[in-house]
Parts: C-alpha cells; sequence; structure tokens
C-alpha cells in the first residue's frame, strides 16, 4: 500500500518508471542492510550473554572442585545464577555439557566437568542420563567437600569404558588403581611366580580361592570345575608361592596384585572391568 502510493506520488512529480525502479531498488537494498545489521546486532548481544553466563558457570565450578573459601563459592553462585544445593555430585566426563543440558537446570558444566545438585534426590534421573556414557559420578557430598567428589570422580573416570562407573561402587579399585607405578610394581613383585601361567588358568584359581577363603567346593562352583581339579591347581599355586597362601598379610598383598592386575592392562591403559570382589 506505502509503495503503491509512493509510486502514484512519483508519477504525478512526473518521475519517470526507471528512475522509480531505481529508487525502489536502493530502498529495498537499503531495508535489507538495515535487517541484516539487526540480526547481527541481536546475535552479538545473545552470544556476549551465553558467553557471560558460561564465564561465571566456569567460576563457580572451579571455586566448587578447587575448595576456593565458602564466601568465594556463594557469591559465583549467585552470580551464575544457580543457588548451592544442600549436597552435590561430580561427575567427570567428555560428554559433561551434553549431559548437563539433558538434566535441566539442576546440572552445570565446564569441558568435562560437571556437577549435579542433590543427585540422590527422588525423581533423580543422573543413573538414567549416564547410561552408555563413559564417566566417573563422584558422590554425594556437602559443597563444601566438592574437591572429595571430584578427585573420586576423576579416578573413577579412568576405569569407565563405555558407561558410567560410581566411585563409591568401586573404591577397593580406586584405591589400588590411584597410583599405576605403585600398582603395577606391587602386582609384578607378587604375582611374579606366575608369569609363565599362560592359560591363566592358576591365576583365575587364586582369585577364586582368596574370594572363598579357600573353600574349595565354593571354587569349583565358581570355575566349573571338579574339586579334584581345584586341589591339583592349589598344589601348584604351592610350588609356586609356597607359604605366601597360609599368611594372611601375603594374602591380602595377592588380593591387591589381582585387583591392579584387574583395572591394568599391559602398557599402562585402563580396564574397565570390575574385578571379582575379594
Amino acid at each position: 500500500m506505502a509503495w503503491r502510493r509512493s509510486g502514484e506520488a512519483a508519477a504525478a512529480a512526473g518521475i519517470g518508471a526507471d528512475d522509480q525502479r531505481r529508487l525502489a531498488e536502493a530502498i529495498f537494498a537499503y531495508i535489507d542492510q538495515l535487517a541484516g545489521e539487526s540480526v547481527a546486532g541481536y546475535a552479538g548481544a545473545q552470544a556476549r550473554v551465553a558467553g557471560e553466563a558460561e564465564r561465571r558457570r566456569r567460576r563457580l565450578i572451579a571455586a566448587l572442585v578447587e575448595g576456593q573459601p565458602p564466601a568465594v563459592a556463594e557469591t559465583a553462585a549467585d552470580e551464575a545464577g544457580w543457588p548451592l544445593p544442600r549436597t552435590l555430585a561430580v561427575v567427570v566426563s567428555d560428554a559433561a555439557e551434553r549431559v548437563a543440558a539433558r538434566l535441566g537446570p539442576g546440572a552445570i558444566a565446564a569441558d568435562d566437568t560437571l556437577v549435579v545438585a542433590d543427585p540422590q534426590a527422588p525423581g533423580s534421573r543422573l543413573r538414567t542420563v549416564l547410561e552408555g556414557i563413559a564417566a566417573g559420578v563422584g558422590p554425594a557430598v556437602d559443597p563444601a567437600q566438592a574437591p572429595l567428589s571430584h578427585r573420586l570422580a576423576t579416578g573413577a573416570r579412568r576405569l569407565a569404558d563405555g558407561g558410567p562407573v560410581v566411585a563409591d561402587e568401586r573404591l577397593a579399585d580406586l584405591l589400588v588403581s590411584a597410583d599405576e607405578q605403585l600398582a603395577e610394581h606391587l602386582a609384578g613383585r607378587v604375582l611374579a611366580p606366575l608369569d609363565d601361567d599362560r592359560s591363566g588358568r592358576l591365576t583365575e584359581t587364586l582369585r577364586a580361592w582368596l574370594d572363598a577363603h579357600g573353600h574349595h567346593p565354593t571354587v569349583a562352583a565358581a570355575l566349573h570345575i571338579h574339586p579334584q581339579t581345584v586341589r591339583y591347581r592349589l598344589a601348584r599355586l604351592r610350588e609356586r608361592l609356597g607359604d605366601a597362601l597360609d599368611d594372611p598379610d601375603e594374602r591380602l598383598a595377592l588380593q591387591l596384585a589381582l585387583r591392579a592386575r584387574a583395572c591394568f592392562r599391559v602398557g599402562g591403559a585402563w580396564n574397565s572391568r570390575p574385578p571379582t570382589s575379594t
């Protein structure tokens, strides 16, 4: 309507059709330019807002996992618009930000670190959302203990492969895998007499025997072999290990060494397979 009236006014003023067309093209080009600048300006403003929000989340997460003074964490929480919960858990995963987006406002993330509010509250979807995602899940703690949750989550992440590992469910493994060099040295020293066990049968029998506290029928049932076979293998173990099977301290060392070998693959790569409980 406005353009039609402008055309009528131009014609009445004696402006030719070619001049009107050039004028229209100039006006529309100017409108397009204004629209483009408006969109770019809006996008820039949104990006600045998003960038500031991300910086605030990062400051809050750093304040928590680094154990900064409570006042610092509280200020960072206020600035991030994320009230400190009664309890929280730290999760370490390459998919932390994607998981946070699925969990909603009760979670914040930066890089590989995710902080989840009240993870044990009824209706928490943390385990469901983490299904199939390699992640280490730290224990639910008071915000002041967030560094502990982060440390355990980091250790659990090293054990994870294709799914989440909950630190509280693998504390013994975290203990023996906390120092890789020490764990490998222990395993190398204690299990050296079994280095020639190519089939692995003596090693699996030792693990089952320790789990069963020396009860042969239980070992036989666990390995699906005859009790006589258990006795034969145990005799071979005694030939290699000597009195270690009868010494409580040595048995503990054997258990720890077997756990270390279950947590580590050859060459130091991590093994997510949970070792048999001892």
